[in-house]
């Protein structure tokens, strides 16, 4: 228990590490009972003193949405704070909230692909093509586009179905059915 408290006293005093241990013990009812509205509030004051793990569990609790509900305007606060500091994950994350939108976070393609893009990766690219080829909003879309990166990501991987996926999807936007 003494260690708890040193904790404890330590997050009261502002640390804001041991304010995201704190929370995470809340969370998770490891050495202490599980209260996690108690959890949140101590990862909360960790994240707006900017410590990014605290920042990152909040976003991901908030988009994952089982231990506590699911809303995506609160996972976007944090990804979007995360992506400013350079974080990734944050930004594949930001391209799904786009991409989908809900609870609270308008769908906006242009972002999503924005997103996407900027982390890069074949996996990313490979949403932008279906986002591309795919998405409701109309000025977004791009047939063309999303058929030349769809070809681009299969050379790289031909037997990912997904690269097949997006590229079907590609050819039904520029209303190509033989290829």
């Amino acid at each position: 228990a003494s260690k708890f408290v040193h904790i404890q006293v330590t997050a009261e005093q502002g640390d804001a590490d041991a304010q995201f241990l704190l929370g995470l013990m809340y969370l998770s009812g490891r050495f202490v009972a599980q209260e996690v509205p108690s959890g949140l509030h101590w990862i909360s004051l960790a994240a707006e003193q900017q410590h990014e793990k605290a920042q990152q569990t909040l976003a991901d609790l908030s988009f994952e949405g089982q231990l506590i509900k699911r809303d995506l305007s609160v996972a976007e606060h944090w990804y979007r704070a995360l992506s400013e500091q350079g974080s990734r994950w944050a930004q594949f994350r930001l391209g799904f909230i786009y991409a989908s939108g809900g609870d609270g976070v308008q769908r906006n393609c242009g972002k999503a692909v924005e997103q996407f893009s900027q982390v890069g990766d074949d996996i990313a690219l490979g949403n932008v093509a279906w986002i591309l080829a795919t998405c409701p909003e109309a000025e977004y879309r791009d047939g063309n586009k999303a058929v030349e990166l769809s070809l681009k990501l299969l050379k790289v991987n031909e037997n990912d179905p997904t690269n097949l996926d997006n590229l079907a999807a590609a050819y039904a936007e520029v209303g190509d059915f033989g290829a």
